[in-house]
């Protein structure tokens, strides 16, 4: 299954044209050509398969989303997807998992994208610490959103616990003790 997950989702994020997969604006792929392009790749799969898969993912996470007869990946893609999202009112508090030595630049430049198209964030504290311990020693940054709304920062619901947003002025941002 881990296999198939990681497949799945560098082909939604990431392989779409090169495996003549096609995607619609907002990144989302016939279910029927995705389990073509998959057994083409001698993985035998079916529709169902795929859409079990996707419910049974990380809940936190929620990296696939399906809808009738589509499936896309939410968040990740290179292949020049640009999914809309709502501008939206996040709570008080959101939060970003980051490392001691990205922290000290982040410091500096607040929080930026980077490769990413958007600053992931977070209201759950340990979704965030799991995120940054992949990295090297976890730093837990807490955003202040009032703040970040007052300077114009404009926020993005992605799902239940994800919030993007394009960037975070370092004035809006604390270390989590």
């Amino acid at each position: 299954m881990t296999h198939l997950s990681k497949t799945l989702s560098w082909l939604l994020r990431h392989g779409a044209s090169e495996c003549g997969l096609q995607l619609d604006p907002e990144g989302y792929a016939n279910l029927d050509a995705v389990v073509g392009v998959l057994r083409s790749r001698k993985i035998n799969i079916t529709k169902q398969a795929i859409i079990e898969l996707a419910g049974s993912g990380d809940p936190l996470k929620q990296r696939l989303h399906v809808i009738g007869e589509a499936i896309r990946a939410n968040y990740g893609h290179s292949s020049g997807i640009h999914i809309e999202y709502a501008a939206a009112t996040p709570p008080d508090r959101l939060y970003h998992g980051s490392t001691e030595a990205a922290f000290m630049q982040i410091q500096s430049t607040g929080l930026l994208p980077m490769q990413r198209e958007f600053v992931h964030l977070t209201t759950d504290i340990a979704l965030a610490k799991i995120v940054a311990i992949r990295h090297g020693p976890p730093v837990i940054i807490s955003v202040d959103t009032k703040v970040a709304l007052a300077t114009g920062v404009i926020f993005y619901r992605a799902n239940e616990r994800f919030w993007l947003t394009k960037s975070v002025p370092a004035s809006c941002l604390s270390v989590l003790e």
